[in-house]
């Protein structure tokens, strides 16, 4: 992926896009089983984000919205996420998902191609859908625990893990490679940042609007994200009450379906008729 700050900027930006839609159930989540024994600090960094947020980047992309077209900024976009397919192929095949190493890396190549160095998706029409793998999601699939919650100043929330894998991102992304000179590689970065938050301004203010707990919010968001990724979009389904409590107390030889095929195959009463 490109520089750090770019990448997390643009993670829990769209962290709180899915916000956005749980918002649409309830004004705050409900509490998830994060384990967060660095709250107070996290606190305090995410406030300091809120104000870079509020005070930079939003004024950023509200102006770059005013001057750039809907489809130059989806452009744009897709560029940034061309660049992050390499990694995402690596990542592919360190997590043993062969067949999608192998859609991904044509997907890359006729994006790169056809699509005019990313600019455009071609490979979308062909069927080969998008998907993101980082080296977090790989140290997930190799066992490896999240740990702590951890929010980072200015790059958002994250955890021990998903930490430890932001150099591998780093080092993956072609834009490392191509574009050798700090100062270039930053200014595209920010571009990538004020981009996508652009294209996300609606969905971060209806969230401030709707969480009683912003903070809360935005971690429930993050977990949830990051476990949808890491399977695939199926996260396994935990059990939330016990179905033995709703069980009626019926005589051992005479369970439920029985006895109502019984009762409906009793003849009806001769007065019945």
């Amino acid at each position: 992926m490109s520089e750090p700050i770019t990448i997390r900027a643009k993670l829990w930006l769209e962290f709180v896009l899915l916000a956005t839609l749980l918002a649409g159930c309830a004004s705050n989540p409900a509490q998830q089983d994060v384990y967060d024994p660095l709250e107070s600090m996290n606190r305090k960094t995410f406030q300091f984000n809120e104000q870079v947020d509020r005070y930079v980047l939003q004024p950023l992309a509200q102006g770059w919205t005013f001057i750039t077209p809907g489809f130059v900024r989806e452009a744009i976009g897709n560029f940034f996420v061309n660049l992050t397919y390499p990694g995402i192929v690596l990542n592919d095949i360190l997590q043993g998902k062969t067949f999608d190493a192998g859609q991904d890396l044509l997907r890359f190549t006729i994006n790169s191609t056809l699509g005019i160095a990313g600019l455009f998706d071609p490979a979308a029409s062909m069927g080969l859908r998008d998907h993101r793998e980082d080296f977090g999601q790989t140290l997930a699939a190799w066992g490896s625990g999240p740990g702590p919650y951890l929010v980072l100043p200015v790059l958002g929330p994250s955890n021990f893990r998903d930490t430890g894998g932001l150099p591998v991102d780093l080092f993956s992304n072609v834009l490392t490679f191509i574009v050798p000179a700090t100062t270039t590689r930053a200014g595209l970065s920010a571009l990538q940042a004020v981009n996508t938050r652009a294209q996300l301004d609606k969905a971060v203010r209806i969230s401030r609007e709707a969480a009683v707990d912003h903070y809360a919010f935005i971690r429930s968001a993050y977990q949830q994200q990051r476990l949808s990724q890491i399977y695939d979009g199926t996260p396994p389904f935990e059990e939330l009450y016990d179905e033995d409590l709703f069980e009626e107390d019926l005589p051992p030889d005479e369970p439920p379906a029985q006895k109502n095929t019984e009762e409906s195959n009793k003849p009806p009463p001769a007065n019945a008729r």
